[in-house]
């Protein structure tokens, strides 16, 4: 969790062998070792509305903001202790947490371990 910036919610299956945890990150998915959902979704889909806002870091620029990423970080070994060790599973949901800090995050998972719901809080205007 070292390249976490800020966590959202926890989700956990009801023996806690699948744990899954949002993380707000500045890192791009290749320096997370992410798998890209984001990339790989607007390559077979086409560009979607407010994944991906750029960053304007030149606080002296009027568009300046700092657009972080976000992740879904997986345990899913059911090993005691899992949440421990690295995340087994990382995924890049899109460049589009912006620096306010209000709103919220949040993360379900169904009773099955299949699926998850996700809400994000973004930022979205003109780059």
């Amino acid at each position: 969790l070292r390249d976490c910036n800020d966590l959202g919610n926890v989700a956990a299956s009801s023996t806690c062998d699948v744990v899954a945890v949002l993380c707000r990150s500045a890192k791009p998915p290749e320096d997370m070792g992410a798998y890209d959902f984001q990339a790989e979704t607007e390559a077979r889909y086409g560009k979607q509305f407010g994944w991906y806002v750029p960053s304007q870091s030149d606080p002296g620029k009027d568009n300046y903001r700092i657009v972080d990423h976000m992740y879904l970080l997986e345990w899913a070994s059911g090993d005691e202790g899992q949440t421990g060790r690295p995340p087994q599973t990382i995924v890049h949901l899109g460049k589009n947490i912006g620096g306010w800090n209000y709103g919220h995050w949040d993360i379900a998972l169904n009773s099955e371990s299949t699926v998850y719901a996700i809400a994000l809080k973004t930022t979205i205007g003109p780059p």
